[in-house]
């Protein structure tokens, strides 16, 4: 196998294929349903106040561990071994805990942002887009708003923190250009999800390359041509769905 022009020696990875899931319909009805027992929750307790106006608020770690401990309990049942569910959850939270070199990458992303904010980078990015408020062409905003998106997240490997510091700008400045502020939003936040493939500062991109063993590089050859074709894609559906 030829890389770069480097013969290299095929690595052979074993994938362990797991047994086919056994058990009757209700059992399989439970296992099924509880992945989306938060997003379940969530939206029962939207539906209780805003159509039953019952007031009536639940966070989302509130609603997080509700479903945690439903799972818990179903799988006890299951099992009938008390000890031995409580230590496999035991060995959840702590693999959570072998991640938090990926939750500090997070936060040196949002503290990159921070910086570029505080030597004034983010307010002359929302002067530039201000000035474009007599600009022939309708679709350069948000075009400036892509380029401007792909860059910062490419440098900092987060898909929200530079979404969370232009977001309050995006209002005025559809008021200003007479753009549609909903197109803006869901550009900004597409752009931003596909180009954390494109980094190679991400999270994402990091777990991948310890799993393959392959080197970051490598990885953004691969992602960089589907996730900026997503990109262009994305831009053309949302412009024309909701208009610029």
């Amino acid at each position: 196998m030829y890389r770069n022009g480097i013969k290299i020696r095929e690595q052979k990875r074993q994938v362990k294929i797991d047994d086919e899931i056994r058990g009757g319909f209700l059992y399989k009805f439970v296992y099924t349903f509880l992945p989306f027992l938060p997003i379940i929750l969530w939206i029962v307790v939207m539906i209780v106040r805003y159509v039953f106006r019952i007031d009536f608020n639940v966070s989302i770690e509130a609603i997080t561990i509700i479903s945690f401990i439903i799972v818990v309990a179903c799988e006890i049942i299951r099992t009938k071994k008390l000890k031995w569910t409580l230590k496999k959850a035991e060995d959840f939270f702590r693999g959570m805990g072998s991640a938090i070199s990926i939750v500090s990458l997070l936060v040196a992303a949002s503290v990159f942002i921070l910086g570029l904010k505080s030597i004034g980078l983010v307010d002359a990015l929302e002067k530039l887009i201000m000035s474009l408020e007599e600009c022939r062409f309708i679709f350069i905003p948000q075009l400036i708003f892509v380029l401007i998106t792909m860059l910062i997240v490419f440098l900092s490997g987060s898909g929200t923190a530079m979404f969370y510091e232009l977001i309050p700008s995006l209002v005025p400045f559809s008021l200003i250009t007479g753009s549609n502020v909903i197109s803006l939003s869901i550009i900004m936040a597409f752009t931003g999800h596909l180009m954390r493939a494109v980094s190679p500062v991400s999270a994402v991109v990091i777990i991948v390359a310890a799993i393959t063993k392959e080197i970051p590089i490598d990885i953004i050859k691969r992602t960089s041509v589907p996730m900026i074709l997503g990109i262009i894609f994305m831009f053309i559906l949302t412009t024309t769905v909701y208009g610029f």
